[in-house]
């Protein structure tokens, strides 16, 4: 019996979908074509084509392409010849002479072009055969087509079709030849020069007739003339710039507001604007270059003239000669610059079209919206603003929200939204289904030509990341001023990783999701090889199995609004809606497509920054990505664990990797009967081990640990996926290494124990020990923190731990007996009151090596600033607070200090700290949106009046507060002060409060704020005994209300309110405790993070001999020495062993222009909107109203600007009076009261905006003459990231800049010291290791377990290579003789003493 499946959307069933042969084929391709670890051989493409040209040529010998026409045009539509059909299936092949390449290269690449294609704009997403199902993808991409048409409908009206626009004339000239050019432009392209005019003037006549102005009626034409227009795969410049529309739209859109009735979808229209224009920009340069190639040798266009109206043929000669757009009032620019500043001038005028037409909104951010777009939710990152504005946002309106579908709040909450907003939201540079393009570098005419690789496309292609907005600036000889100049070296190196082929391990998958297939089936989770006999349909869907949902989805939906289902099949945890969550789910869509459209095997496309560091482009499924990410890839080619039956080298690199992961991992597996009690493999796995020790555990533990992956939901604790762990681990490849040590065993046992005939492409990665001391070890010279850093070592001893010693030092000179920590903790004078016994066990927990590894490590890449790690949330974030209640001595001195502070700024302060201090709790029971700006507004304007406060200085002239003044004021009024305290996630919280210990209770402090004497926990917390959140301000009183609607009834209810929480969260319920008791837990707290803080610093230091000090001693006075201006401080790293400068480091910085800083080359406010869109009472100037002799609107023309608010607000009163000066009867007396008054000047202007504002939403509803009012009232400025390319100096001499250029210098040149040792380390290693496969993480090195012992034997001779030829580079070079100079003994840097450098 077969049961209908979701997967095919209710069109038809599987039962009907199997009769078909082609789903069949389709859905049994994995199983037919993945070979267990086996490489996909590649076919040999001529040196001079790149596989997308390899490729064209491919399908036109099979007849999938037109082999008469140079550009790709297909013979059949999607539907009648399937490319999953005839580019992978041999009967299928359309040419029956022609044969697939082995591996259907022909496919891959395909498929990989039209994936690059689509994503920026160029091609449909829709490309594949319908399997009459729609899975996520092709339900997003069918969003994107309606989402794009729709808007394209409204542009087409608005903007593209005004011929009044010089900007749509342009825009048409460019669609009309993009249309010829898509049919015909190959041909032309090809054509030799001599035959070029003919074959023009051939094409061209073809038509029979000239084609009118008219868009649509010109698509009709084309369309009755020999479907000239674009293929179905292909887009117009309109259509292009549409989609991307929708795609900078979604892909930056964030939600906010799911835990209340305030639920936005929003984007930062910063963001929008400045994605959206160079979007634009790249989609119009395309469209000159096609406009150009239609020219003849003289650059005329005789012919294509023939067949062009006068508009259009005007429209073509100032597009040449002019450039794109309007040159109005930009005389003094450029070309190059018009065109960028009328792509950005498009851009804004294309919002605020959509705008218009009720798709979106424009709000001011409050900070809760600022906190989700900037700071990824996280509220400890919050910095003060002072009087600066928050940016604006727009808002998805219920129009677009309902345009798009499954996009209400409910959906986000539930995890159903609208799959375009993951595969969006999701990265745009993604991993690859075929091959990338290796980089080259070429001479061309006496020059050489950098030829970027990796992704196929060359717009697409990128060879040092992030480095767009350096390569637009120019020297005065015409150098591009970038930031590096990579090698040879580093293109080999990135063309090695992108040879490495992966895969998905079907082991791992399978173990711990459900895969579901789209005949019903749910696969086992069996070995590999019962996988794939099983696998006969397309997988519909993958998700966690039960037993380990926790530890995907990292929230629930808590608020109780939706009740779940009661099948308890159906009933799984459903995911809180969050950028976690959402990358998980789309790691899991894209393992299904590469398992089914690739048959298991992918590529990354590789770069570099520019210090050298490699990494992948898209981080997902790669080896820096999250755990799930490394825990789901292995190496596509499995090499054998042995080169001989016996050779056991392999698997003793596979058990070290084993233990890596285990340590200290807590078990009762590893008690066994019969060990003595001092046996070491019954205890967990130990921390600085050596290589045999570690060996030596596994192999007495390797029962239980195969046990453990044979069966990992009974042990979900011990492998950590018991819960969602956000931050850095390794639960996922902890139980991934163990399910491949079951099946390596197995297979050993079921092979004659021969490890020759065992293999796996699991990678087996070693981790350097703080990488970034071990070369300042090396550059200074220091043979002591060599020996710490293990660049000395001994392979018996284990490896030393330069964390541990650390802590070890700290604890002996600042956890004595006197110290200040002990009497801190302690119960002398002014101590918290803990027992010798509990000051002693908290003074371990303190300095332990876990305490002590962030700071010291951070330390490495210039880090100065340490109390984060202590008491900041995760460990670099920000710190709780709380605001405690100054004591006697804090206020005598706030009491004294208040003598200088003026009278009339304590009374603002007053105001002030009114509003401020209620704004957490107040804020969070008022349900309107309105009144929360409101308050906020009120806020602003209280804090304002204090920012912009005004004091006599000594000269009598009133003179502005500085910041410093304005801070030190404001603390000596505040009653209270703000005292750090442990966040989640910091180091001091981790050790000391999460342990359930007697300590951790002493210590804590409840979640919560100081308000009006009580302490308050908003929300509640769980309750484990009774399994519930308690919800204090929801809970019922005796007349049922809640605790919050007594709050909003005014002074009685709130008093009420007060009373009844404090029954609730006071002394005697759930251990609440008195606020004295909590502000003395806070400065302990403090107290105690000052005092570890300064004694893992000055441990630090001590341990390491100040030797980064030193670095940034001598660097301090390179970056003194050197200029500010390109190419700033600059360094070479040789090739090799005899090499010179290669690899050249700018150290150079610059910033964009600040929000506020210019409106150069930003045109995006009311007056750059095109006035042929707007109305004419809007645009009118003052000479024109005089032309026009329009007396009545004369003197309110004359009396405002044009596109102002002040002339709106002129029409408003135009409107309601009548010419005798009475007002319209609809208006309150209120109204013309304040209409009058605000007519005559005398309103504030801010007054006038809030005010009029409200006037105008008031009147829209019912007079459609006031609605257009409100429309263009709502008109705003957007700011764009952008830099000053007028001058150099605007852009080096920021703040910022100027702070990076100092202060970076250090940890840019380790980095680029430990980028230069991988470098070296993956090219020797790709010429002695055939079919390389390596895994790169920085300070992290992998391979196959077979090549560990090789992979080792390299890193460490070419560490030794690599500071020995520091030596030599910089000894010439003024400033830097101080590199590997210290006097040290010859043995120093000898590899053979490097044994545990990784491991």
């Amino acid at each position: 019996m077969f049961l209908r499946n979701d997967y095919f959307a209710t069109k038809f069933d599987w039962v009907v979908a199997k009769k078909n042969p082609i789903f069949s084929t389709i859905g049994s391709y994995f199983s037919r074509n993945y070979s267990v670890g086996k490489r996909v051989p590649l076919p040999d493409a001529p040196k001079d084509m790149g596989w997308i040209e390899w490729k064209d040529k491919r399908l036109r010998e099979i007849g999938f392409y037109d082999p008469k026409s140079p550009k790709s045009i297909r013979l059949h539509s999607v539907d009648e010849k399937p490319p999953r059909l005839v580019l992978r299936e041999k009967e299928h092949v359309i040419s029956k002479n022609e044969v697939l390449s082995e591996g259907h290269m022909e496919f891959k690449i395909w498929l990989q072009h039209k994936i690059e294609e689509a994503s920026i704009g160029r091609a449909s997403p829709r490309f594949l055969y319908s399997e009459g199902r729609e899975d996520e993808r092709e339900a997003a991409m069918k969003t994107w087509d309606r989402v794009s048409k729709e808007f394209e409908v409204i542009l087409d009206r608005v903007i593209f079709r005004n011929k009044k626009i010089r900007e749509s004339r342009h825009l048409h000239i460019m669609e009309k030849f993009s249309t010829w050019n898509e049919k015909f432009g190959g041909g032309i392209i090809a054509a030799v020069e001599e035959e070029k005019d003919a074959f023009i003037r051939e094409l061209i006549e073809s038509d029979g007739q000239s084609i009118e102005w008219d868009p649509i009626a010109h698509g009709e034409k084309m369309s009755e003339l020999g479907n000239l227009g674009p293929s179905s795969e292909q887009y117009g410049i309109k259509s292009s710039i549409c989609r991307a529309l929708v795609r900078e739209l979604v892909s930056g859109s964030k939600t906010g507001g799911l835990d209340n009735a305030d639920f936005v979808i929003s984007i930062p229209s910063m963001t929008l604007m400045t994605h959206l224009s160079s979007e634009i920009e790249k989609i119009l340069r395309q469209g000159i270059e096609v406009v150009e190639e239609f020219s003849d040798e003289r650059g005329n266009f005789n012919f294509i003239s023939e067949n062009l109206n006068e508009d259009e043929k005007d429209a073509l000669k100032s597009l040449r000669n002019e450039g794109f757009g309007n040159v109005q009032g930009s005389g003094s620019k450029t070309s190059e610059e018009r065109l960028t500043l009328n792509c950005r001038k498009l851009a804004y005028n294309i919002v605020v079209s959509i705008h218009d037409e009720g798709f979106l909104s424009i709000e001011t951010m409050d900070q809760e919206m600022y906190r989700i777009h900037y700071q990824e939710g996280d509220e400890n990152k919050d910095k003060a603003r002072g009087v600066k504005k928050y940016p604006g946002a727009l808002i998805f309106s219920e129009r677009l929200k309902g345009l798009i579908g499954q996009s209400s709040r409910r959906d986000f909450i539930e995890g159903k939204e609208h799959a375009i907003f993951r595969w969006m939201r999701g990265s745009r540079n993604r991993w690859m289904y075929s091959p990338p393009w290796d980089h080259k570098r070429t001479r061309l005419g006496g020059e050489d030509y950098e030829l970027k690789g990796g992704l196929l496309m060359e717009i697409n292609r990128e060879v040092v990341t992030n480095h767009r907005h350096f390569e637009q600036f120019r020297d005065e000889s015409g150098e591009v001023m970038s930031r590096c100049e990579p090698d040879d070296s580093i293109r080999n190196a990135l063309n090695a990783l992108q040879r490495v082929q992966w895969e998905i391990n079907l082991g791992f998958l399978t173990r711990l999701f459900e895969v579901k297939l789209a005949d019903g089936m749910i696969l086992p989770p069996n070995e590999v090889e019962d996988w794939i006999g099983e696998k006969g349909s397309v997988i519909s869907e993958i998700l966690p199995r039960r037993e380990f949902s926790d530890a995907f989805y990292d929230s629930v939906s808590k608020d109780g609004s939706f009740d779940s289902t009661d099948d308890p099949e159906q009933d799984q945890i459903e995911p809180g809606n969050s950028r976690v969550t959402d990358d998980r789910r789309l790691l899991l869509e894209w393992t299904k497509r590469i398992i089914d459209h690739n048959a298991n095997v992918f590529w990354h496309s590789w770069a570099c920054d520019f210090r050298g560091r490699v990494m992948p482009r898209c981080t997902a499924l790669s080896p820096q990505g999250d755990d799930l990410s490394r825990a789901l890839i292995c190496f596509k080619e499995w090499k054998p664990l042995g080169k001989t039956k016996d050779d056991t080298v392999g698997i003793r690199w596979f058990h070290v990797y084993v233990h890596n992961l285990m340590e200290n991992i807590e078990s009762r597996i590893w008690n066994k009967e019969g060990h003595p009690p001092s046996c070491q493999c019954c205890i967990p796995a130990a921390k600085n081990a050596s290589f045999a020790e570690r060996v030596k555990w596994v192999e007495g533990n390797l029962s239980q640990l195969r046990e453990i992956g044979r069966e990992p939901e009974a042990f979900v604790k011990e492998l950590g996926l018991d819960k969602y762990r956000p931050g850095k681990n390794e639960s996922y490849q902890r139980t991934a290494a163990l399910i491949e040590l079951d099946r390596i065993h197995k297979e050993f046992e079921a092979n004659d124990e021969d490890w020759t005939r065992v293999s796996s492409g699991m990678p087996i990665r070693l981790d350097a020990t703080c990488n970034g001391f071990q070369h300042v070890s090396a550059l200074i010279g220091d043979e002591n923190l060599a020996k710490l850093v293990n660049v000395i070592g001994i392979e018996e001893r284990g490896p030393n731990d330069l964390y541990s010693e650390v802590a070890r030092v700290a604890k002996e000179k600042f956890g004595g007996r006197e110290g200040d920590l002990r009497n801190t903790l302690g119960v002398g004078e002014g101590g918290f009151g803990l027992t010798k016994k509990e000051v002693d066990e908290a003074i371990d927990l303190i300095f332990s090596r876990t305490v002590a590894k962030r700071p010291t490590m951070t330390r490495a890449y210039g880090a100065k600033e340490t109390m984060k790690h202590f008491d900041g949330r995760g460990g670099d974030g920000r710190p709780n607070f709380v605001q405690v209640r100054k004591n006697e001595a804090e206020k005598e001195a706030s009491n004294e200090n208040k003598k200088e502070i003026d009278d009339e700024f304590q009374a603002l302060f007053i105001d002030w700290e009114k509003t401020d201090q209620n704004q957490w709790f107040e804020d969070k029971l008022i349900e309107s949106r309105e009144e929360r700006k409101r308050r906020l507004r009120k806020r602003r304007d209280c804090w304002r009046a204090l920012a912009e406060y005004r004091t006599e200085e000594g000269d009598g002239k009133p003179k502005k507060l500085s910041k410093t003044k304005l801070d030190k004021w404001i603390k000596d009024l505040r009653e209270t002060k703000a005292v750090r305290t442990w966040a989640d996630g910091s180091s001091l919280h981790d050790c000391l409060i999460l342990p359930s210990k007697n300590i951790s209770k002493m210590l804590a402090i409840p979640e919560g704020t100081y308000y009006n004497g009580f302490w308050y926990n908003l929300w509640g917390r769980f309750d484990s005994k009774n399994n519930e959140y308690v919800n204090y301000w929801n809970v019922l009183d005796s007349s049922g209300n809640t605790l919050g609607d007594g709050y909003r009834k005014g002074r009685d209810g709130r008093a009420e309110c007060e009373k009844k929480a404090r029954e609730f969260i006071g002394k005697d319920r759930k251990g609440g405790m008195e606020v004295d008791e909590i502000f003395r837990r806070a400065r302990i707290q403090h107290r105690v993070t000052l005092l570890v803080n300064r004694a893992i610093k000055e441990s630090i230091k001590e341990v390491t001999s100040g030797n980064y000090d030193t670095l940034e001693e001598n660097l301090g006075l390179v970056s003194r020495k050197e200029t500010r201006e390109w190419p700033g401080v600059t360094w070479g790293l040789p090739r090799g062993e005899g090499g010179v400068d290669s690899f050249i480091v700018n150290h150079y910085y610059i910033s964009p222009f600040a929000e506020s800083d210019s409106r150069w080359m930003n045109p995006c406010h009311r007056s750059a909107i095109y006035s042929r869109i707007l109305p004419k009472w809007y645009t009118f100037t003052k000479r024109e109203y005089k032309k026009e002799k329009l007396a009545k609107e004369r003197k309110w023309a004359r009396d405002s600007r044009e596109k102002s608010k002040h002339r709106i607000f002129l029409r408003f009163v135009k409107h309601f009076q009548n010419d005798d000066g009475a007002w319209d009867k609809r208006l309150s007396d209120s109204d013309k009261e304040w209409l009058t008054n605000s007519s005559n000047g005398n309103s504030k202007s801010s007054s006038l905006t809030n005010r009029f504002r409200i006037l105008l939403e008031e009147y829209s509803e019912s007079d459609e003459a006031v609605k257009e009012m409100l429309v263009l009232f709502r008109h705003w400025s957007s700011s764009l990231i952008r830099y000053d390319d007028r001058k150099e100096g605007n852009r080096i001499n920021s703040k910022r800049a100027k702070s990076k250029f100092s202060g970076a210098l250090p940890p840019n040149f380790v980095h680029s010291i430990d980028a230069y040792h991988m470098r070296r380390v993956i090219n020797r290693l790709d010429q002695e290791i055939g079919n390389l496969g390596f895994w790169s993480v920085h300070d992290a090195f992998g391979t196959h377990a077979c090549d560990v012992e090789k992979l080792r034997e390299v890193v460490m001779s070419e560490f030794h290579g690599v500071h020995s030829e520091l030596m030599s580079v910089f000894e010439e070079k003024e400033g830097w003789e101080w590199v590997g100079k210290k006097e040290v003994e010859e043995s120093f840097l000898d590899p053979m003493k490097m044994c545990y450098l990784i491991g």
